[in-house]
């Protein structure tokens, strides 16, 4: 494969995960082609910099409800994962209904996709390769 000087500004990526089976076998191996926007070393960053003030505001939250038992939480729910696998999965190629038809890709079928934890998990593990490796996973001549 040719290098190619420029941006990358996506890829795609098999993405592997075991499904529980139904057939009397503990796992079924899966897979689909995702294709993940590349972020920015510096899109990263502020990423990394909000989830660093959610979890620094949580511990302070926590923190206050330990010194003063009448404090009342205020926790917001947020799930950085699958906010950052929303907005980073541009196509998914590779799931089919029951009937084995192609699914195409949209965003009602991503939040299908996240529902399944195994699916979810290799998931975040293949974009966190992409986008915690340092430099944002894109390159520059």
């Amino acid at each position: 494969m040719a290098y190619i000087i420029g941006e990358i500004e996506s890829v795609k990526r098999k993405v592997e995960f075991k499904l529980l089976a139904d057939d009397g076998k503990p796992v079924k191996k899966a897979d689909m082609i995702v294709t993940f926007k590349v972020r920015t070393a510096e899109e990263n960053r502020e990423r990394m910099l909000s989830l660093q003030k959610f979890t620094a505001e949580r511990s302070r939250q926590l923190a206050l409800l330990r010194t003063n038992p009448a404090h009342e939480l205020n926790l917001e729910e947020v799930d950085f994962d699958a906010d950052f696998l929303r907005e980073d999965i541009t196509d998914i190629a590779g799931i089919m209904d029951t009937d084995g038809n192609d699914i195409e890709f949209s965003k009602e079928v991503l939040e299908s996709v996240l529902q399944d934890r195994q699916a979810k998990k290799a998931l975040i593990e293949t974009w966190s390769e992409l986008n915690l490796d340092g430099d944002g996973g894109k390159r520059k001549n």
